[in-house]
């Protein structure tokens, strides 16, 4: 069985095996060399499976008559309820026998998230106060995946990026595949312009191998590996990374190639929130012992005093994460920037861990090997900054990183211009049209990321603070 996050992103029967994998203990940067070398977005040299074993084949197909149909964002219709429906009288299926392989628990999550947010939204406007109820069906085995991978039972930028593609072309290895065109498995809105803004995602991750692979030769530069580069290799290294960095911002850029910011405001973007103050949940359960292990172990539902088992607050999907970006702060060691954090404070009190601001938040919503990853990578390139300024003859290392620096800056310049485009310019359309026909005086709102933060001062934010990265000699 081959495993693209063992055995640190295991199912939790095997998680059993590694107990020291969240101690804390930083993990060295060999035994994460799979992701050095496939990226994030592979599943060992492999796209995730593309279907479910026959035995949950019963979801495989409640998804796909969902598209049929195809279900839209509050749909009263006949057809929608009928699907609904079907989804709170479908059998309870067991999830055991996921537990053994990665890639199908991969898929299970993949698969029931897309159904829990169809669900959700496809639901007609009901009171404010009314929380939606998630049945059973659909419930338990979603909180059972997610808990056996440490995630919470939302959709997240994994499940619309991670585990929801493949490959056009039969590939020989992970670098061959990430030059390879991606096809997206999955969309909620049947749209092109849905699969063209998953697909830039996907080419940005692939094109962040070759950005992992020079953190990678950098990091052997302090070992004594056979082979391994030498330090004057290292501003070629870092002008590298700076080339893969500015690659990832040309792809970010053909967005609109495929993508128009009205089709993506109006019938991609909503399918993608998560569980609101305005829009709770509350998950139907049974009292299984796998189920009440689930649940009595996520730090993501409550029991209320009358026994219902309510979600907590969750964004759902989010470029916030991606962990590719993050691990560019972690490398170039300018997370404590644009995260907002004080490492020394957190090292003498564990509290402040949960200080920071939404991307630190954010962490918690990519794979668990990717966050032990980015731990293993913040202990291994700590210092790099003050190895550069110490060189006695290192301006060419120097300005090779602020090239580095640069570069990400110009990638979040650009992102900040197509969330104004996509989002702030689409949101201040809907708010137009709506003062013409009600005759109510627009609100001046500012528009709000999936997450809920203010999105563009957010987002200039982390540009800002990013550049505050750049080294001065």
């Amino acid at each position: 069985m081959i495993l693209h996050d063992l055995p640190v992103d295991a199912p939790t029967k095997l998680r059993k095996q590694v107990p020291a994998q969240k101690s804390g203990r930083a993990r060295s940067a060999g035994d994460f060399s799979h992701i050095f070398e496939n990226g994030f977005h592979n599943v060992g040299a492999h796209p995730p499976p593309e279907h479910l074993r026959s035995q949950h084949a019963a979801w495989e197909d409640a998804l796909e008559r969902a598209r049929r149909l195809p279900l839209r964002l509050n749909d009263a219709s006949v057809g929608a309820e009928a699907w609904r429906r079907s989804l709170r009288e479908m059998p309870l299926l067991p999830v055991a026998s996921l537990e053994e392989d990665l890639q199908y628990l991969l898929r299970a999550r993949m698969v029931l998230t897309s159904l829990l947010h169809f669900y959700v939204h496809s639901l007609p406007p009901s009171s404010p106060s009314s929380p939606v109820k998630i049945p059973a069906p659909l419930a338990v085995p979603l909180l059972v995946v997610s808990h056996a991978l440490d995630f919470p039972p939302v959709l997240a930028y994994a499940d619309t990026e991670y585990y929801n593609y493949t490959w056009d072309s039969e590939v020989g290895d992970a670098s061959e595949a990430a030059r390879l065109p991606f096809r997206v498995l999955h969309t909620y809105s049947g749209t092109t312009d849905e699969a063209h803004f998953y697909t830039v995602a996907l080419r940005i991750e692939g094109e962040g191998v070759q950005a992992l692979r020079r953190m990678h030769e950098m990091l052997q530069l302090s070992s004594n590996a056979p082979g391994a580069p030498g330090s004057s290799d290292l501003p070629a290294l870092l002008r590298g990374l700076a080339a893969s960095i500015r690659n990832m911002d040309s792809i970010l850029q053909t967005m609109r190639d495929g993508c128009e910011p009205p089709a993506f405001y109006n019938d991609v973007r909503p399918w993608f929130v998560g569980c609101t103050a305005e829009g709770s949940w509350v998950f139907e359960v049974d009292d299984t012992p796998e189920t009440l292990e689930a649940v009595s172990g996520s730090e993501w539902v409550v029991r209320a005093e009358d026994g219902r088992c309510c979600a907590r607050e969750m964004p759902g999907s989010s470029a916030a994460q991606s962990s590719i970006i993050q691990a560019l702060d972690v490398f170039l060691g300018i997370e404590e920037l644009t995260h907002e954090r004080n490492f020394e404070l957190e090292r003498k009190n564990k509290e402040a861990a949960a200080a920071g601001n939404f991307l630190t938040r954010m962490r918690k919503y990519i794979p668990l090997a990717h966050r032990l990853f980015l731990e293993s990578l913040r202990e291994q390139a700590q210092g790099l900054r003050e190895h550069l300024l110490g060189l006695k003859d290192g301006q060419e290392a120097i300005d090779a990183y602020n090239a580095a620096i640069a570069a990400l800056r110009q990638f979040r310049t650009t992102h900040v211009r197509i969330a104004t485009l996509y989002i702030v310019n689409q949101a201040r359309h809907v708010a137009d049209k709506k003062e013409v026909v009600t005759g109510e005086m627009r609100k001046e709102d500012k528009a709000k990321g999936t997450g809920g933060t203010d999105l563009v001062p957010f987002l200039k934010g982390i540009r800002d603070r990013t550049d505050q990265g750049t080294l001065d000699r």
